[in-house]
């Protein structure tokens, strides 16, 4: 019942599977086991015209109703993985263990009863330490998840071109590799010209971050645009040129990098598309409207310079969102 449609689907799209996409494969198998000796131990004591439409029914309706609880941890121990993944992802053997541990030790406890052990009160002990201690751990793991367990990112295969830098996109989509290289040579050249030097070493596609995409910082040397999208819409230019603008720490002036990402975006030629989001940022709201106001005045006091003196604007500019003098 479980392997067969997987290997029919293997068959269909013609993929050789790998470890890690198996593994959700491996829990089922594993699940079944445990129910298995589950529901041996109820038939054994139960009349089995009654024991295996009930228990198909309870089993059912314990796992697929999960999802429907406000508190989260009851789907994460259920033995039922719910979590569709977007492209990129993939589960751990971190986020499968508190299902084989819940369901695993309730039926490791529920063998013990058949332990040859003299004393009936030494194997009820045992039961019950495994069942506690498998349900508890299973439920001190997952207490503070949110919906999604935890997963796994950047996953899917990926096709690389280049040196300093190295322009990667998914292999599935390697047909936007030749735009996004060609595209990020002219940014950085851009802004060579304009008295800025930038070397990233790695330009690789966001899309594989799955859920999380957009959500890791750039950095000066790794930057993670959505290449692959960006192409297909048509604002690549804009978006190589928004995640150029590195500040050097996680939590910089805001108003500081607007100007900064102004001057940027000006450079490119991509200033109307930066400008069209902050509008949209700042309707109805006078606190982001006067944040914009104020780096609108830094930008113009920066453009006011010399040509040659506003590439060192720019990074005295992004030092100075982060503290540092200006």
């Amino acid at each position: 019942m479980l392997i067969t449609p997987v290997v029919l689907a293997l068959a269909d799209y013609r993929v050789w599977p790998t470890e890690t996409s198996l593994r959700p494969l491996w829990l089922a198998l594993v699940m079944c086991v445990g129910h298995a000796v589950i529901g041996y131990a109820v038939g054994a004591h139960a009349p089995k015209a009654l024991a295996a439409p009930v228990m198909a029914v309870v089993v059912w309706a314990a796992v697929s109703y999960t999802v429907t609880f406000d508190t989260t941890w009851p789907r994460h121990v259920s033995g039922g993985y719910f979590n569709d993944f977007m492209f990129g992802e993939a589960t751990s053997y971190g986020a499968l263990l508190p299902h084989v541990l819940f369901t695993g030790s309730l039926a490791c406890a529920i063998a013990l009863g058949w332990a040859r052990l003299s004393r009936t009160a030494l194997r009820v002990g045992l039961a019950l330490v495994v069942a506690v201690a498998g349900t508890g751990t299973a439920w001190a793991m997952t207490s503070s998840w949110g919906a999604n367990p935890p997963l796994l990112t950047d996953q899917a295969p990926m096709t690389c071109v280049g040196k300093a830098p190295q322009v990667c996109v998914p292999t599935l989509f390697k047909d936007t590799l030749g735009p996004a290289r060609t595209e990020t040579d002219r940014i950085l050249e851009d802004f060579r010209a304009a008295g800025v030097k930038l070397a990233p070493r790695l330009v690789s596609d966001s899309v594989t971050e799955g859920r999380m995409e957009g959500s890791e910082r750039a950095t000066a040397h790794v930057w993670r645009p959505p290449l692959s999208s960006a192409v297909r819409s048509g604002d690549l230019r804009y978006q190589l040129t928004v995640e150029a603008v590195t500040p050097p720490c996680r939590r910089p002036n805001r108003t500081r990098v607007v100007a900064a990402s102004l001057w940027a975006t000006k450079v490119t030629g991509t200033d109307h598309e930066y400008r069209a989001l902050l509008r949209d940022f700042s309707a109805g709201d006078p606190e982001e409207a006067a944040l914009q106001e104020r780096a609108e005045q830094e930008f113009k006091e920066g453009t006011r310079l010399p040509e040659s003196r506003q590439g060192g604007w720019y990074r005295h500019t992004l030092r100075a969102a982060c503290g540092g003098p200006r």
